[in-house]
């Protein structure tokens, strides 16, 4: 494997001369978004606009069942569909977990299951 060596610059300080002696090479970076953003009454506006009986001991129950998230709280997780986030001091969902239970809870003999959960 070949490797590379990273160098930054500071172009608006270079001379012409300087410029023209660099290969052209550009990278650019791009930021990491961070996809646990949703609060939990989010997902539950989100999910019930396609499920309208959904509902916030309902989400509760879910992941619960889909073990989405410890049940209790470590502040080092981070799943697929969710992750404590400090600051917020709770956890916080992606739209992949609002995407699952859409689909997931479209199967009513699925969905009866997930009901019979104790919160």
């Amino acid at each position: 494997m070949p490797s590379s060596a990273i160098e930054f610059i500071k172009f608006d300080s270079l001379s012409e001369e300087e410029l023209n002696n660099y290969e052209q090479a550009v990278a650019f970076i791009k930021g990491v978004e961070n996809p646990f953003r949703l609060k939990p009454s989010r997902v539950v506006e989100l999910v019930s606009k396609k499920l309208p009986n959904f509902n916030m001991p309902l989400h509760t129950k879910c992941w619960k069942y889909y073990e989405a998230r410890p049940r209790e709280i470590d502040i080092n997780y981070k799943g697929d569909y969710a992750s404590y986030m400090e600051g917020f001091d709770g956890y916080l969902y992606s739209m992949s977990w609002v995407k699952f239970l859409i689909e997931e809870l479209r199967d009513v003999t699925k969905l009866e299951e997930v009901k019979m959960q104790a919160i």
